[in-house]
């Protein structure tokens, strides 16, 4: 409820997703099992995607890691634009806000508003850069 997620067109057909919130809501990428990324964290990596925003730039909210979303603290604002952009996030941000990394279960969640309706495109681990979002 709040979210509605369908297949969107990038580089190919249905290569990617639109998510669309009709009201507060959280969007996660989640596994029924529980991941350790506690070595991906202290190897510096992070967590890349591409974006754009379908209503105009927009600035949302990602984060990854938390078990329950709504107390989640790991949460970091992100500018979004019309067009494609890559945005990648530290690992390391999650473990500044004491993420448990050794059981993880959502590798990708998105806070949105209503009215909110992005497109995800490409959500893979990276080795750390420079363009990073960096949390410490």
């Amino acid at each position: 409820e709040g979210v509605r997620v369908v297949a969107y067109d990038r580089a190919s057909q249905e290569d990617s997703l639109r998510v669309s919130f009709d009201a507060p809501a959280i969007f996660a990428i989640a596994s029924s099992y529980p991941l350790d990324y506690s070595r991906e964290a202290n190897g510096a990596m992070e967590l890349s995607f591409m974006a754009k925003s379908l209503t105009g730039s927009k600035t949302v909210s990602i984060g990854a890691g938390c078990v329950e979303m709504e107390d989640c603290e790991n949460f970091h604002p992100v500018e979004l634009g019309e067009d494609w952009a890559e945005t990648r996030i530290s690992l390391r941000c999650a473990a500044s806000v004491r993420v448990d990394l050794r059981y993880l279960k959502s590798g990708f969640a998105l806070k949105g508003q209503a009215g909110d309706d992005v497109a995800l495109s490409d959500i893979v681990l990276k080795q750390e850069s420079s363009e990073s979002i960096r949390c410490d």
